[in-house]
């Protein structure tokens, strides 16, 4: 599997390597292996959701809300901390972390939501969830933008209105589960009686044979 991103990072430190540049070339391989581990995982995942039943696919991508919403709610918390003015020395423990950290996690938190997507897209949604994915997505861009700009307390407000679009998101879900559970138990229930009536056609019927 190709991945430009990985191309890239690898013809750089190889550059790197002619020019005698060991560290950024070390840098470059990781950032390479990093990039085509990332993609040898989204090729599984989506293997595996392809590959599993209805029910599965189902479950996982209810799953895979589930966990995306906790990690919003939980960098929201951390985009409302109050920020020290200059001369606060707190412990580091008390420390907020800065606006470069909590922008590498909104960051990776949109390739998630990017991947769940996807995932979700491949169980044809309706036009509500297609709404509610619009609105997540378009959600989870604007608290990029604000915390970009440093905005965190705006930035909190667009994570959570994220964090409710996949609430939404996710109760469609179990309750899609629901109904296919159900439909399966009912379909289980008929089949438990079938077979006793299958043996009596079936000997009704070698019985009409050899009566011929």
């Amino acid at each position: 599997m190709k991945d430009s991103k990985a191309e890239q990072n690898q013809a750089q430190a190889q550059k790197d390597m002619q020019n005698k540049q060991w560290q950024s070339a070390q840098r470059n391989q990781q950032a390479a292996n990093q990039a085509l581990a990332s993609a040898h995982q989204a090729l599984q995942d989506l293997y595996e959701d392809v590959a599993s039943l209805p029910l599965q696919r189902l479950k996982q991508a209810e799953k895979a809300t589930r966990e995306l919403a906790s990690a919003v709610d939980q960098l929201k918390q951390k985009a409302e901390q109050p920020q020290r003015g200059r001369d606060d020395k707190p412990k580091d423990s008390d420390k907020p972390e800065d606006a470069k950290t909590l922008a590498e996690q909104q960051k990776e938190l949109q390739k998630q939501a990017s991947a769940l997507t996807s995932r979700l897209e491949r169980l044809n949604p309706t036009p509500e969830e297609r709404e509610r994915l619009k609105e997540m997505n378009a959600k989870m861009a604007e608290a990029a933008s604000k915390l970009g700009k440093g905005q965190r307390k705006e930035a909190a407000t667009g994570l959570n209105e994220t964090s409710k679009a996949l609430q939404s998101i996710g109760e469609g879900l179990i309750k899609k589960i629901a109904r296919l559970v159900d439909k399966a138990n009912r379909r289980a229930a008929v089949e438990e009686d079938a077979p006793e009536e299958y043996r009596q056609a079936i000997e009704r019927y070698y019985q009409a044979l050899s009566e011929k």
